[in-house]
């Protein structure tokens, strides 16, 4: 059937090119779930310990994520850059002698993947599960389910995350900046009406004004990651000569 082959050859297409994105937003979902799953298999005596370790998991799972993909991207473009190879044919000498758009893309569909998955974790997560818990009547007697607490803790890590990905493009893309604050604005008003309406005050406390140096340390962290990244693109790299304005 041509039209069912159409169809696995766009969706072959659509993954190719969107694999590497839809698996990092859909790590940073499901995987936190998974660690506070398994902390409360842990025999902590304290729960700031385990709060403590399942943070840091977290961080360690995104700056992983962040790194593997911009080591992914550099490898992607190698290190000679604008430079013809003889593997490069006609059809993606083009491609690759603009690594910067190439390197620019690929941070452009990861924002927009990301902005998609918060979308959809949004809904699923907040206002699906605070109209079960307060409208019907069986998740809420029977099964106890509540509104969703506001993780103070795991909002720290997704911006981080994100001023990552807002530092690795700035040097390649120069309007990249103004799309990543726009992403970053759109996210805290759907944050904050979701909010103020589908959950709930945190029951634990995990940050004071004691952890003001640890959330900096964990932006120094990433800033030096970025940092990595931009001194092997500028130093092995040599600027593209066929694209820019």
């Amino acid at each position: 059937n041509i039209s069912s082959l159409n169809v696995k050859e766009h969706l072959s297409a659509f993954w190719s090119t969107y694999s590497a994105s839809i698996i990092i937003s859909g790590s940073n979902v499901i995987l936190p779930v998974v660690f506070k799953l398994v902390g409360t298999f842990e025999m902590y005596q304290f729960q700031s310990t385990r709060l403590a370790i399942t943070l840091i998991r977290m961080f360690v799972m995104k700056l992983f994520n962040i790194s593997t993909y911009l080591y992914i991207l550099y490898r992607a473009v190698g290190p000679s850059g604008g430079k013809k190879e003889p593997w490069q044919t006609q059809e993606n000498t083009l491609f690759y002698n603009c690594w910067e758009d190439y390197i620019a893309s690929r941070l452009y569909q990861l924002v927009m993947v990301d902005f998609i998955v918060f979308c959809v974790t949004l809904i699923l997560a907040e206002a699906l599960r605070s109209f079960l818990a307060t409208r019907v009547s069986f998740f809420r007697d029977r099964l106890g389910l509540t509104k969703p607490e506001f993780d103070i803790a795991g909002q720290i890590l997704d911006l981080v995350h994100k001023q990552m990905i807002l530092w690795s493009g700035f040097f390649v893309a120069p309007l990249f900046p103004v799309i990543a604050v726009a992403e970053v604005i759109a996210i805290f008003y759907l944050k904050k009406i979701s909010g103020l309406r589908n959950v709930i005050p945190p029951k634990t406390v995990v940050l004071n004004h004691q952890s003001t140096f640890a959330v900096n340390c964990l932006f120094l962290i990433s800033l030096l990651l970025v940092f990595i990244f931009m001194g092997l693109v500028i130093f092995n790299l040599e600027p593209s000569t066929t694209c820019g304005p």
